[in-house]
């Protein structure tokens, strides 16, 4: 395979504009003719992209398995059409903010992987001007569970005590905590802690252990 960024490379940027359809069948015809076997074309083909999209493309299916047709598939999926608008709009991004917010998370590879995804939806938009820094941020946030906000809300205003009211938090900020708050296990689990909390309630005031 040629070495990237030669004149006979491949490369996709991920720029809006650019196809990515164009790229995978330029790929994909070259890795054959070189005799690649499907996961030497999983391997490879992270050499023929931006080095800051390689966290992005490794979470997708197929890439962890080196299946080269799964993985072409999710691709696809994530960047469907030729279009900005059909590619990135503020539609797949609101759905994924309610998707996401139904679901908590429990450790540092949640949020993680939160947060890659999350740029798959929000970074073209804001390269584009299609949303606003405070709108990537107020969604960012939103797509957390309520039981993390409440979670992340602490340390967030101990950490940003000058943070006007009704300004979003930066996403950046918010992920920076997340991830330290969710690298440490909970004493127990959201579940258990549910669980606990409804049986407490149901003590007289003065048999509880706390409050």
């Amino acid at each position: 395979m040629p070495p990237a960024r030669s004149h006979r490379a491949p490369f996709f940027s991920g720029h809006v504009g650019d196809p990515l359809d164009e790229f995978l069948r330029e790929y994909d015809k070259l890795a054959t003719s070189c005799n690649l076997t499907a996961q030497q074309k999983v391997e490879t083909v992270l050499r023929y992209i931006p080095h800051d999209l390689w966290d992005l493309w490794k979470i997708l299916e197929g890439y962890p398995a080196n299946d080269w047709d799964l993985f072409h598939q999710s691709l696809q999926c994530i960047y469907e059409g030729t279009s900005a608008q059909s590619r990135y709009s503020k539609q797949k991004l609101y759905d994924f903010i309610h998707y996401n917010s139904q679901t908590r998370m429990h450790n540092k590879e949640d949020v993680i992987q939160y947060y890659r995804q999350f740029l798959v939806f929000c970074q073209p938009l804001i390269e584009t001007c299609w949303i606003t820094d405070d709108e990537c941020n107020s969604a960012f946030w939103y797509s957390f569970h309520p039981d993390n906000q409440d979670k992340l809300s602490t340390q967030l205003v101990a950490k940003f005590p000058d943070q006007a009211i009704g300004q979003p938090y930066s996403f950046e900020d918010v992920f920076k905590i997340a991830h330290v708050i969710f690298a440490s296990s909970p004493f127990v689990p959201f579940e258990l802690q549910e669980r606990w909390d409804r049986f407490i309630a149901l003590q007289p005031s003065s048999e509880r252990p706390y409050g």
